[in-house]
């Protein structure tokens, strides 16, 4: 027993230090995909007289009083708490969990996916979903957004593999990464249609008509396929646009 986390500090020591740095809703939008329970009242809670540190400390307290498996429960305030914590506040609160013997981090899986240098357009839309371990999502939302700006770049109304196969060719192609002129041109840019469109395929095709439990994406997956997306994300920034002739 004397080895389980505090829920009690974690609560009001978190809440103390985040009641500045958040809001009510971006407190009830982090636990919502998060936790599947109602937060509860806490008649202790009226100490505490900041609104925001009142509602982190029913949602951690909530948590506690879970009936569930203690791994199970460390990881959904992890979770919790990757979501609501800012980047400047994490050396904080990740003392705060060492001092209430939480033996949890939240500074590692944001490291990981910064470290590995994506596009913006990545960063913005797959990292909440990486976060709460929803890598299904994340590629989901990754490979989406490459069909859309390839689509809005080309000016095409045709999408996936026909959209790929059409717009990245030699040979009629609009968007060019090379002129096309010499074999190791031509080969740049065939193989970027060809990852274009195996990316379509493993990405979006399965993730679009299979239900996200009977698709297994596990970390390792979606990072390599986050990197793959980010890679075509760039070389369509790079890319020229020729009109159809």
């Amino acid at each position: 027993m004397g080895d389980r986390p505090n829920y009690q500090m974690i609560a009001i020591r978190i809440g103390d230090i985040l009641k500045y740095d958040t809001s009510l809703n971006e407190i009830d939008r982090a636990a919502m995909p998060v936790f599947s329970f109602q937060r509860e009242d806490f008649p202790e809670v009226a100490a505490i007289t900041s609104k925001r540190a009142k509602r982190i400390y029913e949602w951690i307290m909530t948590l506690g009083k879970q009936k569930m498996d203690p791994v199970r429960r460390d990881d959904l305030l992890k979770k919790f708490l990757i979501l609501l914590v800012s980047e400047k506040q994490i050396p904080k609160v990740e003392k705060i969990l060492e001092q209430a013997n939480a033996g949890i981090s939240i500074s590692k899986p944001i490291k990981k996916f910064y470290s590995m240098g994506f596009h913006e357009e990545i960063i913005k839309n797959c990292l909440d979903y990486y976060l709460q371990g929803d890598f299904f999502h994340a590629v989901f939302e990754a490979v989406k957004i490459y069909e859309h700006a390839v689509k809005e770049k080309s000016k095409k109304s045709i999408t996936g593999v026909n959209l790929m196969e059409e717009v990245w060719s030699c040979k009629g192609g609009v968007l060019k990464v090379t002129k096309c002129e010499t074999t190791t041109e031509r080969d740049i840019q065939e193989g970027l249609k060809n990852l274009s469109v195996g990316l379509i395929k493993v990405g979006r095709n399965p993730t679009a008509h299979e239900p996200a439990n009977k698709l297994e994406i596990n970390e390792q997956d979606c990072l390599d396929l986050l990197s793959l997306t980010s890679f075509l994300l760039r070389k369509l920034d790079q890319s020229v646009y020729y009109p159809s002739k």
